[in-house]
């Protein structure tokens, strides 16, 4: 089956109103926690019951880490996606994006280069170790998940 989108290329970006969102070859993403099984069997079925995407994840634009969107990013791994939507943001000298830990964490401090230090060395904290907000609003989109599991990447 031919896929609607065209070839992606992963400097080609999209808009919804202000916010910039783009397609990306899912297995340059690197995730900095575990996820909780769960969670993530809900969002899988969430995901093939709705037939799309509906919002992009939250990545750091320079190491590719996944800063918010771990269980939407496996359940896609799990459904054989080869893109995924995601927002690219200048993650270490940003302050419209905020981390915190969960109450229940087991880590008294994680800073933002903990964060991307632990995804580069592919150590994962344990699941809602850390939260992330954002001081913008995350577009709603509807990419088609069979788009996404047949693009082709360039």
């Amino acid at each position: 089956m031919m896929s609607n989108l065209p070839p992606i290329n992963n400097s080609e970006l999209f808009s919804n109103g202000d916010m910039e969102w783009s397609l990306i070859n899912i297995d340059i993403l690197l995730p900095h926690e575990e996820t909780i099984p769960t969670r993530l069997q809900e969002m899988r079925e969430k995901l093939v019951k709705q037939g799309f995407f509906h919002k992009p994840i939250l990545i750091d634009k320079t190491t590719k880490t996944i800063l918010d969107g771990h269980h939407k990013y496996r359940a896609s791994i799990e459904l054989n996606l080869n893109l995924i939507p995601v927002i690219e943001v200048e993650y270490l000298n940003n302050d419209n994006i905020k981390l915190e830990l969960w109450p229940w964490s087991d880590f008294s401090n994680v800073t933002k280069q903990d964060v991307l230090l632990w995804a580069q060395s592919h150590r994962l904290y344990p699941p809602k170790t850390t939260r992330h907000t954002v001081d913008f609003l995350i577009p709603r989109i509807r990419i088609p998940l069979a788009d996404l599991a047949n693009s082709i990447t360039i």
